[in-house]
């Protein structure tokens, strides 16, 4: 005779076979929702029962906690969020890092949105916070550009933002990563990042910052809220790989920024604004034959190159380089007056920018 594993649901009064002999994959599909709905339906103060379930199925059928049953239970739970279920599965034995398609428990609360969930999962004994899914990153990564909520929970419980991904980028370079960064949910992580101490010029991925980035994607809204956040425009870039007249040009010179890659795609409008906010261009002059094909970006570069710096621009390089991130407030304290305080924000120069990105 063939063993069966059997639990009883008690709005229904039927037995659910688990037979060793049917190990299909409609059948694990079938037993799993089964075993969710049971979970759900006796978890409402009768947590104990059910874990003293779970115990007895997995001694009739050793590593049971540990399969995908369990797991799609948890992320269940996460999503409708049922933390009995959760403390009931916990009680029967299942690791509180078990993982469902490479997704642990934290992940899936970040994926959900659902930021009480989070709080909850987060104060679970030995829950690792901190945990690598399968596509190699942290739910802080996840969470970064998507849910502050979420961010705001993980970054008080202690989750490390310098961590890196497979591709070498940490949370602060997360929203840099593709071209649909343009919801205010994204400025807001990244500022709740600026907050608890992220860097503004550290590189990720092949070195790239992430102003090298929103450039390279041409991304107006997050150029602008680099500017607005004292983003230094002079950082090096790093491999810069383009092609100027036919011919490849590898970025080696350590005076090369990001103003570079604004001419090479041809972007007037942001090369416009980052000459005007102080990003070095004078030793661009050689650019100017390959700009002949663009007649209008050619024109502003010839123009920018024959005009002579002002005296409260250069003062404005002078002081941007010693004023914090949250440049606004620094700014304030100053006690000069507004048209000289929107003058050191680059508030005029940069307007464009947000123009270009609510069109």
């Amino acid at each position: 005779m063939q063993e069966a594993i059997y639990f009883y649901d008690s709005a229904q009064a039927q037995r659910y076979y688990y037979n060793q002999a049917t190990l299909q994959h409609t059948f694990y599909q079938e037993f799993s929702e089964c075993f969710v709905q049971q979970a759900f339906e006796i978890c409402p103060g009768h947590e104990q029962d059910f874990a003293d379930t779970v115990r007895k199925i997995d001694a009739a059928r050793p590593g049971f906690v540990q399969s995908w049953h369990v797991g799609f239970a948890l992320m269940r739970a996460i999503a409708y969020g049922r933390p009995d279920v959760i403390i009931s599965l916990l009680y029967g034995g299942v690791d509180v890092n078990q993982t469902f398609r490479g997704r642990s428990m934290v992940h899936e609360a970040v994926k959900q949105g659902n930021s009480d969930m989070l709080e909850f999962v987060l104060s679970l004994p030995g829950i690792e916070k901190d945990a690598y899914d399968v596509t190699g990153k942290t739910a802080l990564m996840h969470a970064t550009g998507s849910t502050p909520e979420c961010l705001k929970v993980l970054l008080d419980a202690g989750c490390n933002m310098f961590l890196k991904d497979g591709e070498g980028n940490s949370a602060i370079h997360q929203p840099f990563k593709t071209l649909d960064s343009s919801c205010g949910n994204v400025v807001e992580c990244l500022d709740m990042l600026l907050r608890y101490g992220a860097h503004l010029g550290a590189r990720g991925a092949q070195g790239k910052t992430c102003l090298q980035r929103a450039v390279e994607m041409g991304n107006h809204l997050l150029v602008h809220w680099l500017i607005m956040r004292n983003v230094d425009l002079q950082q090096h870039v790093t491999n810069v790989h383009i092609i100027l007249d036919t011919q490849l040009y590898r970025s080696r010179d350590l005076y090369d920024n990001v103003l570079l890659l604004a001419v090479h795609q041809a972007d007037r409008k942001l090369m416009e604004v980052l000459i005007a906010c102080g990003c070095s261009f004078r030793h661009y002059s050689w650019l100017l034959p390959y700009c002949k094909s663009f007649r209008m970006l050619h024109a502003s570069l010839q123009g920018a190159l024959s005009q002579v710096g002002s005296l409260q621009s250069l003062c404005r390089a002078v002081i941007r380089p010693c004023l914090s991130n949250d440049i606004e407030r620094d700014v304030a304290c100053l006690g000069i007056p507004r048209p000289l305080q929107s003058f050191l924000l680059c508030r005029g120069e940069t307007q464009v920018l947000v123009q270009d990105s609510s069109t």
